[in-house]
């Protein structure tokens, strides 16, 4: 987490009611999470060795949901590309989308194999797992590129929600991923503007909070 969306929140007087985070990795937010006062969590991670991992995180603040699925604008079965690197093996740029520019900024992370993976649509998702939209008023999105892929699936999710946190992308780092104009138009159509962006770790890539107008 690069921005602290807990001040954000704050300070813009967002009601916290629930958390869809995309690519929840091993939980790590989840602290943040149980600090905002979030009373429902939904995470959502692709990687089936990874998800192992993350249904051990409790909370005695949030109602916890873990989903080993990938988001995406289309149900089916993808490829999705695991790398090397991550603390303890996590394996933190894995993608369904493959590194490209990411190769040159970071060469001593490569990808190891391809996994097939399920992939549906935020909006299914809730849907065939008895989850209202309307509990939820928070998107994270930590994907590796394919942020946009997973917020076209979400459209009508959207409309409840108030913030969104997300990685960005002003280089191609994964072959085909969204860059941080596609984005913000998408996002702008959708009734959001960009609040703040960060760059903490390279010019290239950063994170992003998305406010509803």
């Amino acid at each position: 987490m690069i921005i602290d969306f807990y001040e954000i929140i704050k300070k813009e007087k967002i009601e916290p009611k629930g958390v869809i985070h995309i690519g929840a990795h091993i939980g790590q937010e989840l602290v943040t999470y149980e600090k905002c006062g979030f009373k429902d969590v939904l995470m959502i991670e692709a990687n089936p060795t990874i998800f192992d991992s993350l249904v051990t995180i409790k909370s005695d603040i949030c109602d916890l949901i873990f989903l080993n699925v990938a988001v995406s604008d289309q149900k089916g079965v993808f490829d999705f590309n695991i790398t090397s690197n991550g603390r303890g093996g996590g394996e933190m740029s894995s993608s369904l989308l493959k590194l490209k520019r990411h190769k040159q900024l970071y060469p001593n992370i490569r990808q190891v194999k391809t996994i097939s993976v399920n992939t549906d649509l935020i909006d299914n998702i809730l849907r065939s797992s008895n989850l209202s939209n309307k509990n939820y008023n928070m998107m994270n999105l930590d994907i590796q590129g394919a942020e946009l892929m997973a917020l076209k699936g979400s459209i009508k999710t959207l409309k409840n929600i108030d913030i969104i946190n997300t990685e960005i992308n002003k280089t191609e780092l994964y072959e085909d991923c969204v860059l941080l104009d596609e984005l913000e138009k998408f996002l702008f159509d959708q009734g959001f503007y960009k609040h703040s962006e960060n760059y903490k770790y390279s010019p290239e890539w950063g994170d992003a909070i998305f406010l509803k107008k």
